[in-house]
């Protein structure tokens, strides 16, 4: 059984596309050291300086340029990769797959391609959420309503190409596997894969307590995502609006010193936070390395993300890291069936926009932190994480997922 997983993101650059990419990547490498699979290749478009440490061999990329997505829109694509298409048909006919897995619904022009150059391959299409649901925030005002058009025909058209092309559907979320198959008038046979970040070690991770346990009296809230997209913009505009508010609930907890630190690329207008607002700092632009530092250094994460498709990797990033979460319902979509004995213990749900609930579990969160042993703590969110996360459980879902190819027509 040969495999190839095709993406359009950089799996060793930050952020949730490359969280996204893990839950693939690493169960195709356990897999393959296991002998369950015989061989495998990951084909990428290179956004960073990071290089696979380990099977170099195994990985091909093609590197992002300029103008790219100018490039894109004129030959009628919606990815940058599908640039690509040409070299990556000649590949995939050297090594001649048996299942090929599409990360992105946006790479349907290719799998189209692939569809009728190989015609014996199994095609496994993931969906990270319905992008063309997305495509409504595109653009603000009537010229970037109008600038968007293109766009949502080039993502419709996509959509549609690589649920056609495919013989099983990997989605986030039944309600959105529905939704998605109902408006394309196109049904698959489909599974459910959350993400994971692999196994999370807890020496490691707990021996960086004493990096909070010294934080000289002051609380530090976390949040991560692409500054760049509309409802992380809202979370963090929610976050600015209320900080008078998340001070006096700190306040009453004894907490009189607090930061709130928003990293992520392309934070643009929000990097003016940094000056107008002596409790946030804006962090753009990180380093892998950076957010390690950061989640290792902070003592609550907090996810007011009232939008958007899929599901949210920075939750399962926080369980990743060993810290306590307060998230909105939105935030929470596909997480409550897996994390459900962690609610009120580890996890504080608020409901989307309401401030008073949004506080109610801050309070509750930093009553956790500031009563339990920092360590015992972290381990127990890690375990928490790892009994449900683990490799094995992703190695077991991709292999059905190969094998629903094979019982498909």
């Amino acid at each position: 059984m040969r495999v190839v997983f095709i993406t359009p993101m950089d799996p060793f650059n930050v952020g949730g596309g490359a969280i996204s990419a893990y839950r693939f990547i690493e169960p195709l490498k356990s897999l393959y050291r296991k002998g369950k699979i015989d061989d495998y290749r990951i084909i990428y478009l290179k956004k960073s300086d990071t290089v696979p440490v380990e099977d170099t061999d195994k990985f091909l990329y093609f590197p992002k340029r300029r103008l790219d997505r100018v490039r894109t829109a004129f030959r009628l694509n919606a990815s940058p990769l599908e640039l690509h298409s040409e070299e990556i048909l000649s590949v995939l006919t050297e090594f001649n797959p048996n299942v090929i897995i599409m990360h992105f619904s946006t790479l349907g022009n290719l799998s189209k391609q692939i569809r009728k150059s190989l015609k014996n391959v199994k095609i496994i299409q993931n969906f990270d959420n319905f992008e063309l649901g997305n495509t409504q925030h595109l653009g603000r005002g009537f010229l970037g309503k109008l600038s968007s058009i293109p766009m949502t025909y080039l993502i419709r058209k996509s959509e549609r190409e690589a649920l056609k092309s495919s013989n099983t559907v990997i989605f986030l979320r039944v309600d959105e596997a529905n939704e998605i198959m109902k408006y394309y008038g196109i049904e698959k046979p489909y599974l459910i894969m959350p993400f994971t970040l692999g196994y999370s070690d807890p020496e490691r991770y707990s021996a960086s307590r004493k990096v909070r346990e010294s934080f000289h009296g002051e609380l530090r809230l976390l949040f991560t995502g692409s500054l760049d997209a509309w409802f992380n913009v809202e979370a963090v505009e929610f976050t600015a609006k209320n900080i008078d508010e998340i001070a006096k609930t700190l306040a009453d907890k004894g907490i009189e010193n607090f930061k709130v630190i928003i990293a992520g690329k392309d934070p643009g207008g929000l990097a003016n936070l940094n000056k107008t607002c002596s409790n946030i700092t804006v962090i753009p632009n990180p380093s892998q390395s950076q957010i390690e530092e950061l989640f290792l250094s902070s003592h609550i994460f907090i996810s007011p993300v009232f939008s958007g498709a899929g599901m949210k990797t920075k939750i399962v990033e926080a369980l990743y890291h060993g810290i306590p979460i307060v998230a909105s319902d939105t935030s929470l979509r596909g997480y409550r069936a897996d994390v459900g004995d962690a609610i009120g213990k580890y996890i504080f749900p608020f409901k989307d926009m309401e401030i008073t609930s949004f506080l109610s579990g801050l309070s509750s969160a930093a009553k956790v932190v500031l009563r339990q042993d920092t360590d015992k703590l972290c381990r127990e969110i890690i375990d928490l994480y790892n009994d449900i996360y683990g490799i094995e459980r992703f190695e077991q879902l991709l292999l059905r997922a190969i094998d629903m190819c094979f019982r498909s027509h």
